[in-house]
């Protein structure tokens, strides 16, 4: 499909994958392209997601494990992110590698880098918490985000801590999901399954940072409306399959 030719065009994937990117389709709901999905139980679906990413915070934020790992199980948890990267600036939206549905969408990231890695991983659709609001990009939405992290940036310096903004963010995540997925989340949690929590992932438009930098840079348009996916599943595990790498300007 045109679109996935678009967002794929420039990485090369790993030999046994490119069939697989080149027949992934971009899924509208999700904002990201889906190489498969599939049903392991009666009513349960999951998708293999392609996602990209780079960064020691963004991708691994554990110190036992490098962007340049090819297999990274994530990590969900503040209290194992390094003490330099437990900033309100990268985690107000939450704990979880973070992956962008194109390559151009991290030249609104702080490290706008000419090297990303095209990640692959499985999620269950409809545990993915939608955080995302149609005038986010606005003037008005943009408001809105700045206020909110005002907001947070108080609660942080006076109120809970850094923790007690993820906790409040997190419970946002888990209050954005149907109800039955929500309470199946619950009831596994309850059953000591630890890190099988309701939420596989929060999804995101871009930040008002994020749009400021991309019209610094004054970066090409990218083919899709930029989203971010956060991973809040700790069993999930992201497998580098490709590299994306531009020509600085």
């Amino acid at each position: 499909m045109p679109i996935t030719k678009d967002i794929i065009r420039g990485t090369v994937f790993e030999p046994e994958y490119y069939e697989l990117a080149v027949r992934s389709r971009f899924d509208e709901h999700l904002s990201f392209l889906v190489a498969d999905s599939r049903s392991e139980q009666p009513g349960e679906w999951i998708c293999d997601v392609i996602g990209f990413g780079e960064g020691y915070w963004q991708v691994s934020l554990t110190e036992s494990v490098v962007p340049t790992d090819v297999d990274i199980e994530a990590n969900t948890e503040l209290q194992y992110v390094p003490k330099e990267l437990r900033t309100l600036s990268r985690h107000s939206r939450g704990v979880g590698p973070r992956l962008y549905n194109s390559p151009q969408a991290l030249r609104g990231t702080v490290e706008d880098p000419s090297r990303v890695g095209a990640y692959l991983i499985s999620i269950d659709p409809y545990a993915v918490a939608d955080m995302r609001r149609p005038d986010d990009t606005t003037p008005k939405g943009i408001r809105r985000q700045q206020r909110k992290y005002a907001r947070q940036w108080i609660s942080s310096k006076l109120i809970g801590g850094l923790q007690g903004v993820v906790d409040a963010e997190h419970a946002r995540q888990l209050n954005a999901l149907p109800n039955d997925i929500r309470n199946r989340g619950i009831e596994a949690q309850e059953a000591n399954e630890l890190g099988q929590g309701p939420v596989d992932a929060a999804i995101y438009s871009q930040g008002p940072d994020s749009v400021k930098r991309m019209k610094e840079v004054k970066a090409d348009v990218p083919p899709i409306p930029e989203a971010m996916l956060i991973i809040r599943n700790s069993h999930i595990h992201l497998r580098k399959i490709g590299e994306y790498q531009r020509h600085r300007d």
